[in-house]
């Protein structure tokens, strides 16, 4: 996610990233974004758990907070909203 769909640009001081939940792990990344154009961003990494069948029969609805501290004391939290569902390969289940 560019760090401009947050209002933040490459040269707000981002001191420190984290997340409300475990599943999620945040990180500043730097990506192409065209053949020309370099951007910073914000990586979203899904934490896979061990899950039985059983255990995650429906999907579940997931809103995790993304906070990102800047320079200056100030704080800048995301809510991102995802879909935590179990994928079965063909034939499994």
């Amino acid at each position: 996610m560019p760090l401009s769909r947050l209002g933040l640009t490459s040269s707000d001081e981002i001191e420190l990233v984290n997340s409300s939940c475990e599943c999620i792990k945040p990180s500043l990344v730097r990506y192409a974004a065209t053949s020309t154009a370099i951007v910073d961003g914000l990586k979203l990494e899904f934490v896979a758990e061990e899950h039985t069948p059983d255990t995650l029969s429906q999907p579940l609805h997931l809103a995790i907070d993304v906070t990102l501290k800047l320079g200056g004391d100030k704080v800048r939290t995301v809510t991102i909203k995802l879909i935590h569902t179990q994928l079965v390969a063909a034939g499994e289940g």
